[in-house]
């Protein structure tokens, strides 16, 4: 885990980025958010492999190391939007699947019939896993403002192409209209991913009879 720049101590590894003092996550140059990606995905293959039933959510778990690779190698922009991708993933497969001690198998057909319009909602994937305890209100509320990263991150051109289009309006002059996502939310839209896959995984073991 990265070190904190004004007192030295380890950042801890929860979704708030910050040291035992309180201090937030400050990345002194990119070197660091590369060393403190490849750490984190170090960290989870080892934990993702501890647990029974990880096969479940094996898409999303390979999404989550291509947005480590990504943010490794300093593509900020779309790490957080395959991080949107792992999270959609795995909330969209464990609606769909139940756990077993013969094996995974699908629910009811009338699950399988509303996929088409709740894969792409994380919002009703959120509500129903807080609903069914895979998620506290804490990590939801993350996991929102990682999906508003994501979106952010996959329509860049899009805003910049506007913002050229009107002439580059106050917004942009007064610094408050940026396109690109930072390094330390970019870590950050990882180290929730990563958190979430992982508790979502032990729910779902949890959930064998």
């Amino acid at each position: 885990m990265p070190f904190c720049s004004q007192c030295g101590l380890k950042i801890l590894p929860g979704f708030g980025q910050v040291c035992a003092n309180g201090h937030p996550f400050v990345p002194a140059d990119e070197n660091e958010v590369s060393a403190a990606a490849a750490e984190l995905e170090r960290e989870f293959i080892a934990d993702y492999f501890e647990i029974e039933q990880n096969y479940v959510l094996s898409e999303a778990a390979g999404l989550l190391l291509q947005a480590a690779h990504c943010c490794k190698n300093r593509d900020y922009d779309a790490c957080t939007a395959v991080c949107r991708g792992s999270l959609e993933s795995a909330l969209s497969k464990l609606r769909i699947v139940k756990p077993s001690t013969r094996g995974i198998y699908m629910i009811e057909p009338a699950v399988l019939d509303l996929l088409p319009e709740i894969q792409f909602q994380q919002r009703l994937l959120v509500s129903w896993a807080k609903k069914n305890e895979a998620l506290t209100t804490e990590l939801a509320e993350q996991i929102a403002k990682v999906r508003e990263l994501g979106n952010f991150a996959s329509h860049l051109a899009e805003r910049k192409h506007r913002e050229i289009a009107h002439k580059l309006r106050e917004s942009f002059k007064t610094g408050s209209y940026r396109l690109w996502v930072a390094p330390e939310e970019a870590y950050w839209a990882l180290n929730v991913s990563r958190r979430t896959i992982l508790l979502l995984l032990k729910w779902f073991a949890n959930q064998i009879a």
